[in-house]
């Protein structure tokens, strides 16, 4: 895993859609630009963006809030467990 984030893919990816797709008087940050591009990843499934929203969280351990984030997800799916909704937002292959 790579944490210097000006040396990661990641890092270098966000800053190439800033500046390939923003305009300069456009003051888009790192998460409204890595927030679209979660969106469109993941087709703009907004169950997915909330998982994916949800592991970021425990992994930053925001542990409340992202059993919120869950909870959220399995009142919107009518899920019985969080890896059901887990599993039905995985993104579909082309």
């Amino acid at each position: 895993m790579c944490t210097d984030k000006n040396r990661c893919p990641l890092g270098e990816t966000i800053r190439a859609v800033t500046r390939d797709f923003y305009s300069s008087d456009h003051a888009a940050t790192e998460t409204d630009v890595l927030g679209v591009m979660i969106a469109v990843h993941f087709g703009w499934n907004g169950l997915a963006v909330l998982k994916t929203a949800a592991a970021a969280l425990e992994d930053a351990n925001f542990h409340d809030e992202s059993a919120q984030v869950q909870q959220m997800l399995r009142r919107l799916r009518g899920a019985r467990s969080t890896s059901e909704t887990f599993d039905s937002t995985s993104p579909k292959a082309p």
